[in-house]
Parts: structure tokens; C-alpha cells; sequence
């Protein structure tokens, strides 16, 4: 299974919203529109995007289904930061997909990363905003044995969207 994980775009910093309220910047919008179109140019198909229920990982999944049109965009609990990795792969493990795109925060993407790849969450991978990371793991997800195929920053995916 290819895991694709996505941290969201710049999100508001007004502050009279809460944390979990924050919705997607212009600038943020325009970052994941970016990666969308990276995603699109280079074929990658996902069956599904998985996003946390924080509104600027749903925004960043919405806009990312609209352009790969995966047709399916669900919500984990197991995505709000600092929830125990187990209940990702257990959810993980339980589907079908051949290739799924997550949409989180950091540290949880970061540490996401450590555990699958490494086993521990001690590593030092740094997702940046709409930063794109792909993995390949075998079913159960185990600690220790996933590949790291490639991280690839939002400011290496900005295509111009005009001719």
C-alpha cells in the first residue's frame, strides 16, 4: 500500500478563532492548489483522502479531491494531533486501498512518519506546510517497516496554473 501524507496549507492565525476552527489562508489555498496540480501532473492515483477533522486539513482534502477526483473523502479521528498512532494503523490496515492520501498536522505526520519508517518517533523529518510525503508499507502497519519513497516541500510543487 502507497501512503501519501499531506500537511495542510497555511491556515488563519486570527485569534479570535480556535485552533481546531482554523480555516485554510489565501496563501494556504494557493499552496494546495499547487500540490493538487503537482499530484495531477505526475499521475499519482489515491482511492481515497483521509483527512483530521480539523477544519484546515478538511479544507486542504477538499481541495485536493476536487482535482484528483478520487470521489471519496473521509474524516479520521485518529488524525487530531496527539491521538496514538496504533488507532491510524489499525484503521489503515483495515482498508482495501492500494493508495491512500492523508491530510494532517505536524508533529503527528512527522512522527507518522518516524514510527512507520523507523520505529521510533524520535527522527528528525520535518513536514513544512503542504509538504507531501510518500510511503510504501505492507499490511498490517508495523513499526520499523515502511520506506520513505520521497518528501517533497510545497515550494518544489508550485506550478504556475497559467499557460
Amino acid at each position: 500500500m502507497l501512503l501519501y501524507l499531506l500537511r495542510h496549507g497555511d491556515a488563519d492565525s486570527a485569534p479570535v478563532l480556535a485552533d481546531h476552527e482554523r480555516p485554510l489562508s489565501i496563501r494556504g489555498q494557493k499552496e494546495i492548489e499547487s500540490v493538487a496540480r503537482f499530484f495531477a501532473a505526475s499521475k499519482t492515483t489515491v482511492s481515497t483522502v483521509l483527512t483530521s477533522p480539523l477544519v484546515r486539513a478538511q479544507e486542504t482534502g477538499a481541495i485536493v479531491e476536487k482535482t484528483l477526483q478520487t470521489g471519496s473523502v473521509l474524516t479520521s479521528e485518529s488524525l487530531v494531533p496527539g491521538t496514538d498512532p496504533a488507532s491510524l494503523f489499525s484503521e489503515l490496515s483495515a482498508r482495501s486501498d492500494p493508495a491512500i492520501l492523508i491530510v494532517g498536522h505536524e508533529p503527528h505526520l512527522s512522527g507518522l512518519i518516524s514510527i512507520l519508517v523507523t520505529g521510533s518517533e524520535t527522527s528528525h523529518i520535518e513536514m513544512k506546510k503542504g509538504s507531501l510525503a510518500c510511503l510504501a508499507v505492507q499490511k498490517p502497519l508495523q513499526r520499523g517497516a515502511g520506506v520513505l519513497r520521497w518528501i517533497v516541500p510545497v515550494s518544489l510543487m508550485e506550478i504556475d496554473a497559467t499557460p
